[in-house]
C-alpha cells in the first residue's frame, strides 16, 4: 500500500529558490541614503537556497512613491549554483526629484523570474 502511494505521488523536480538577502545603495552624496535631488545606484543580493542552479535570472525594480523615478529598472543576475549569492550585473538606478520630501518612506517593488 505504501509503495502504491509513493508510486502515485508526483515527482517534484529540483528547482532553484531565490531569496532576498540585502541591498546596497551607492552614489548620491555618498551617505548610502536616497535623498531629494539625487541619483543613486542600488544593488540587490539574492541567494539560491533551492535544490538546483538558477540561470537566466532577470529582475525588475519599480516604485509607486511620488518623486521617485527608477531610471534603470531591469537587471540580469549571474548564474547562481545551489547555496551561492549573486548581485545584479547592472545596478538599478534610482533618482528623486528636487521637491522629494526627505524622510518619506519609499515603496519599492522587486520581482524576478528565471
Amino acid at each position: 500500500m505504501a509503495l502504491q502511494a509513493l508510486e502515485a505521488s508526483p515527482v517534484v523536480a529540483p528547482a532553484p529558490n531565490l531569496v532576498y538577502v540585502t541591498n546596497v545603495v551607492s552614489g548620491g552624496n555618498g551617505n548610502g541614503l536616497i535623498e531629494f535631488n539625487e541619483c543613486n545606484n542600488m544593488s540587490i543580493v539574492l541567494t539560491n537556497t533551492g535544490r538546483a542552479g538558477a540561470t537566466g535570472v532577470r529582475a525588475t525594480l519599480s516604485s509607486t512613491t511620488p518623486g521617485v523615478v527608477i531610471a534603470q529598472p531591469v537587471a540580469d543576475y549571474p548564474d547562481m549554483p545551489i547555496g551561492i549569492s549573486g548581485t545584479n550585473l547592472v545596478q538599478f538606478r534610482i533618482s528623486t526629484i528636487p521637491t522629494f520630501n526627505c524622510g518619506m518612506p519609499m515603496n519599492f517593488f522587486f520581482s524576478f523570474f528565471l
